[in-house]
């Protein structure tokens, strides 16, 4: 399934690894048709075997995107170039969120779709 023919989400859905939840996903917030967000608990950074799996590149396999179709992706008031898919940070393990936050929130900007025919 292309992100274009996700409907937009009702409600955080869970990601799971090893059974267990690592994370949530909302597909298109309302007004933001190209925007995926993640958020992912301080917990999360503490389940033995998850930390390490903590990439950008992941999240993105987790729910069966490429890099190369985000534009980019923003983590507090940092935004990132996804450079088609070319930029190691793509790969880089993800920081915890601040002690003071309960998720660590990251939003995609999703490229649009090329136009039929190109």
């Amino acid at each position: 399934m292309t992100f274009s023919e996700h409907l937009p989400s009702k409600q955080w859905a869970a990601l799971k690894f090893r059974g267990e939840k690592f994370a949530e996903v909302w597909f298109k917030p309302e007004g933001m048709p190209n925007v995926m967000m993640f958020r992912i608990p301080q917990e999360s950074f503490h389940i033995p075997g998850i930390s390490e799996q903590l990439t950008i590149d992941n999240l993105l396999k987790a729910v069966a995107l490429g890099p190369d179709e985000v534009e980019s992706w923003q983590i507090g008031d940092v935004t990132h170039d996804c450079m088609k898919g070319s930029n190691p940070e793509l790969a880089s393990h993800l920081s915890p969120p601040p002690l003071d936050a309960t998720h660590l929130e990251i939003r995609f900007r999703i490229r649009s779709p090329a136009p039929a025919g190109r």
